[in-house]
């Protein structure tokens, strides 16, 4: 079973955040909800564009990968995929893909261009990068780097350090989400000779860096919480949800096995929930806990 809808499911409430807090600090007061009442539409469409395009990518990527997971299945006995011919997923991901940018067109040249280099990344990582290299997953964690800048050029062209902190947090929790996830298929990836980093490096060496990688989100963390107007609630909210990844990162280091590494990538999208809630909650009650 696939775990990319649940991905993307998780994309809309972190989009939401993302759009909420761009929308609350190019408004008159912060944390205000009502003063960001003219930008609503603005943040409606771009967690659109956003959710239209990971299910994009994720299309795309599958069209790339049709005929390696059709070889992984028949090795694991899992089920075929529902979508049965290639040529589907193409044009799955094209017709997603230009409704999302055309959405960015539309919020302003700027976002649109953002847009694109995002697409290009994962088009790139899929066709070209991923059979070749370990190292292939950087290209995904530019790609969700540049999110928040892309989500802040809806609402305005400045480079806030809100956009700047928000990208470092996404670098730092991206490189660890993804390989979790990859480990989790390190059996088949060693048969088939795709150059994973756990095929490659092994999964012990992966979890260490999980770990790192996390690790490094606590810092970017409360680094986010010191360059911006966001308070106490984002700050507890937000450290509680990388104590979680930690956990399940400590648990992968002790146990590095394929199953455990799935489990991680699973749990680990709660991590979007949580730092979603952080964000939104910190905004609603900006003013009771300033009180």
């Amino acid at each position: 079973m696939t775990l990319r809808p649940i991905v993307g499911i998780v994309t809309v409430p972190w989009t939401l955040a993302m759009g909420m807090l761009a929308a609350s600090l190019n408004s008159t007061h912060f944390g205000d909800v009502h003063s960001i009442s003219g930008s609503w539409d603005s943040v409606g469409l771009i967690v659109m564009a956003a959710y239209l395009g990971v299910t994009a990518g994720y299309a795309l990527n599958d069209y790339f990968d049709f005929d390696l997971d059709a070889r992984r299945a028949s090795m694991t006995g899992g089920p075929p995929r529902p979508v049965r011919r290639r040529g589907d997923l193409l044009t799955q991901g094209a017709v997603l893909g230009a409704a999302s940018l055309a959405i960015m067109l539309y919020l302003g040249p700027l976002t649109f261009v953002l847009g694109l280099a995002q697409v290009l990344c994962v088009l790139v990582y899929s066709a070209l990068a991923k059979p070749r290299t370990p190292y292939a997953n950087l290209l995904v964690v530019l790609a969700v780097a540049i999110m928040p800048m892309t989500i802040f050029s809806a609402f305005t062209t400045r480079l806030m350090v809100e956009a700047v902190a928000l990208a470092a947090v996404n670098a730092t929790f991206e490189p660890g989400f993804t390989w979790a996830g990859v480990v989790r298929d390190t059996p088949t990836d060693k048969a088939l000779g795709m150059p994973t980093f756990p095929a490659i490096h092994g999964i012990k060496a992966t979890a260490k860096l999980i770990l790192v990688s996390w690790l490094l989100l606590g810092l970017a963390t409360v680094e986010m919480y010191r360059l911006s107007d966001l308070g106490p609630i984002f700050l507890v909210l937000a450290l509680v949800a990388t104590l979680w990844l930690l956990g399940n990162a400590f648990r992968l280091v002790r146990r590095p096995e394929p199953e455990i590494g799935g489990a991680t990538f699973l749990r680990a999208t709660l991590w979007f929930w949580l730092f979603s809630l952080a964000i939104i909650l910190d905004i609603v009650f900006h003013y009771a806990w300033l009180d």
